[in-house]
Parts: C-alpha cells; sequence; structure tokens
C-alpha cells in the first residue's frame, strides 16, 4: 500500500511539474497568442535587419547606374524597379502577418523567409 501511494504521489507530482513548465505551448500544441506574438516580433526585426541591407545594396545599384550606358541605365532601372517590388511585396507580407490565425502564421512566415532568399538571390545575380 505505501509503494502504491509512493508512485501516485511520484507521478502525480511529474504531472503536475510537466503541465506547470510547458509554457511553450498550450493544451493542444498550438502556441499561444502572446508566445505567436513574441516570436513574430523577432522575426519581424530579423527580417526588417535583413530587409535593410538588401535595401543598401539597391540603393549602390542605383548610385553605379550614374557611370552606364543608356542601354545598360535602361536594363538596370527595370532589374531594380524588380527588386524593388519583391522587397516592397516582403514588407507588406510581414505586416499582413501580424494579423494571421495561428494556423496561418507558420504558412506566411516560411512564405515570407523563400521569398527573401529569392530577392536575396536576385540582388546577388545583379552584382555578379
Amino acid at each position: 500500500m505505501k509503494k502504491t501511494f509512493i508512485t501516485i504521489t511520484t507521478a502525480c507530482a511529474f504531472l503536475f511539474l510537466g503541465t506547470a513548465c510547458t509554457e511553450k505551448k498550450s493544451n493542444d500544441g498550438v502556441y499561444s497568442s502572446s508566445e505567436m506574438k513574441r516570436d513574430f516580433d523577432d522575426f519581424k526585426q530579423s527580417m526588417e535587419r535583413k530587409l535593410s541591407t538588401v535595401d543598401r545594396k539597391i540603393d549602390q545599384l542605383q548610385r553605379n547606374m550614374a557611370a552606364k550606358s543608356a542601354s545598360v541605365k535602361d536594363d538596370m532601372k527595370e532589374k531594380v524597379s524588380e527588386l524593388k517590388e519583391l522587397r516592397e511585396g516582403i514588407g507588406e507580407e510581414i505586416e499582413e502577418m501580424s494579423d494571421s490565425s495561428q494556423d496561418q502564421y507558420a504558412d506566411l512566415k516560411l512564405k515570407i523567409e523563400h521569398k527573401y532568399e529569392e530577392l536575396e538571390n536576385e540582388v546577388e545575380k545583379v552584382f555578379n
């Protein structure tokens, strides 16, 4: 009887500690809104730093256009316009992401990360 009581008490203690210490996810395995907000804020700051770097590179491309011939300038203007459009689209999607549901959040995050990689690759192509 004493052994059973100790086993039950130990099991209850682990159960209680397990539920008390799991701050990351709620009972159904979904992030709480405050956790999603923190994750979104971290993601947004990270993306803003990355996008700021891309913005500087695009600005550098525009400065470099001045020394190019007319036909090269036209090609570069078109490419810079495309890059700016991609970049602005990512910025808009990040802002829209703040209004997303928990179900949509992970998908949108992956989509934005993929678009950023595409933008970064396109910028690097222009420099190479």
